[in-house]
């Protein structure tokens, strides 16, 4: 996805530094991507003859790479941008699914300390996306269309639904524990019951049926 996003800041033909594509990457798209892995990503379009080194202007600073697309490049832009399909990716193998798999048998203080975590940083990414979607929309009206403000409500969006699958992991986890921490309860007030008192005739079979239809 990355190189696809590369190929199309170079698609317009005019060459630029490394670190200027990296800064474009994000006002355009609204991601901070990492340093290693964007440039490890030119060195590769590179090999794969999607993009060029350039000559630098006179003057530049010659440690700077200028890089243009190639011909290549630009059909495997034209390519990719008019594929009709999408690939999704959907929240199932995100660290946050595999963690909530586990939480419902931990302790309760790793599930209350880890859920609170995970509150703060959902909501931090929401304060965070709050404000660069006001900062695109004061820059919104430079380009005929500029997506970048529907890219960050989409993004919001999914924040929401985060921060709502917390809240109700949490209510239901706080429920259930409840539910176990009253059973357990019951059979310790059932144990000291019995233990002054020796049970007549069919007792035990009743207490043994009470005792399988009560919840764990």
């Amino acid at each position: 996805m990355l190189r696809d996003v590369i190929l199309g800041l170079l698609r317009d033909g005019a060459p630029r530094h490394g670190y200027g594509l990296r800064q474009e990457h994000r006002l355009r798209t609204g991601v901070e991507s990492v340093t290693g892995r964007f440039y490890r990503e030119l060195h590769r379009l590179g090999e794969d003859g999607l993009i060029r080194e350039v000559s630098n202007p006179p003057g530049s600073d010659p440690r700077r790479r200028l890089y243009a697309i190639t011909r290549r490049g630009s059909d495997v832009f034209d390519a990719w941008l008019g594929q009709r399909e999408v690939t999704f990716t959907e929240p199932r193998d995100d660290d946050m699914s595999a963690k909530a798999v586990f939480l419902g048998v931990a302790e309760p203080r790793v599930v209350r300390g880890v859920l609170e975590g995970w509150l703060e940083e959902t909501r931090t990414r929401d304060d965070s996306l709050g404000r660069a979607r006001e900062a695109a929309e004061r820059r919104a009206g430079k380009r005929i269309l500029d997506p970048l403000t529907l890219l960050l409500t989409r993004r919001a969006r999914f924040v929401a639904a985060d921060l709502e699958f917390i809240e109700n992991f949490r209510a239901a986890y706080e429920r259930s524990l409840a539910v176990r921490e009253a059973g357990s309860a019951d059979v310790a007030s059932f144990g000291a019951g019995a233990s002054l008192r020796p049970l007549k005739g069919g007792a035990v079979g009743k207490v043994a049926k009470r005792s399988l239809l009560r919840p764990a």
